[in-house]
């Protein structure tokens, strides 16, 4: 059996990946290209 952390074998790797978080994900890529990180 695997030590690895259920949260570590199942966490998105791209934003591409993320259930239900469509604002969250449209904003963060806004950033991204307006090269305005917070």
């Amino acid at each position: 059996m695997s030590s690895e952390m259920w949260v570590e074998k199942y966490r998105p790797k791209s934003l591409d990946e993320m259930i239900n978080q469509e604002e969250i994900v449209a904003r963060l890529k806004r950033f991204v290209e307006e090269r305005n990180l917070p």
